[in-house]
């Protein structure tokens, strides 16, 4: 189906892509009457941190526990998304502003994200796939709905990293499948936003380095590119001092 003028990836991509684990999946988790666990990416520290853990890990991530999207929001009080906008995605205690940059600019056009979803309705076995774009190939990742919590405050547990502000699950979903790709979530902490937007869009991409350009120059192509309806993102040059703001207010290396 056509959504926005934006076909489902799923929808596009050649027959051999389309593997029938995520219907076999489904399968057995609604003849067992079971939630989805996934055991190629399990809700344990390995799918943060790796296993042995990465060689600079120092214990950030150790008072992490795990919880489904029934117990992080309760059964019935969450949707896969509730009109998709630019102030759905919100970063938490990872370090991977770069990716949530990107999630932030398709938001704008929200046909290019539900368009990486293989269903667009909560699933009550928690089984999701979604595609990423691996090398210049459609891959679909199936996910469960686990996520990252902690309890920071003592008062109870909410999600360690990515969030939205309305119980909604696309930004963790594709933050999950994301990390999934890469190899758990320590391996996507530190990146640039154009290398995820190609992988989150299968399109290529054009930088703009200011500091290299001629002011008009770049003006005059921001406007060429907005006027086709490009996707465009920005992202600040790193400071003496690690997120430090400028008079305006502009945080450094963000």
């Amino acid at each position: 189906m056509s959504q926005g003028g934006f076909q489902k990836i799923k929808d596009t991509v050649n027959d051999a892509l389309n593997s029938d684990l995520y219907t076999n999946t489904m399968n057995y988790c609604v003849t067992n009457g079971v939630r989805f666990v996934d055991k190629d990416f399990p809700p344990q520290k390995s799918s943060i941190v790796g296993n042995p853990p990465s060689r600079d890990y120092a214990g950030q991530f150790d008072v992490i526990e795990w919880r489904n999207a029934d117990q992080i929001f309760g059964a019935g009080n969450y949707s896969l998304w509730n009109g998709i906008n630019t102030r759905d995605v919100q970063q938490g205690a990872l370090g991977n502003c770069y990716f949530l940059c990107a999630l932030t600019s398709l938001s704008e056009n929200p046909a290019l994200i539900t368009r990486l979803f293989e269903t667009d309705e909560v699933n009550p076995y928690g089984v999701y796939a979604v595609w990423i774009n691996v090398n210049g190939i459609w891959q679909r990742v199936i996910v469960d709905d686990y996520f990252p919590v902690y309890n920071p405050t003592g008062r109870g547990m909410q999600l360690a990293f990515s969030r939205t502000d309305q119980n909604e699950l696309w930004v963790l979903l594709l933050e999950k499948a994301y990390a999934k790709v890469y190899g758990g979530y320590w391996n996507i902490i530190g990146g640039d936003p154009v290398h995820a937007l190609r992988d989150l869009t299968g399109a290529p991409y054009e930088r703009i380095d200011k500091l290299a350009q001629n002011v008009d120059e770049t003006w005059a192509k921001l406007l060429f590119h907005c006027s086709r309806n490009h996707v465009l993102t920005c992202y600040t040059q790193p400071g003496r001092v690690a997120e430090e703001k400028s008079p305006e207010g502009i945080v450094g290396g963000h």
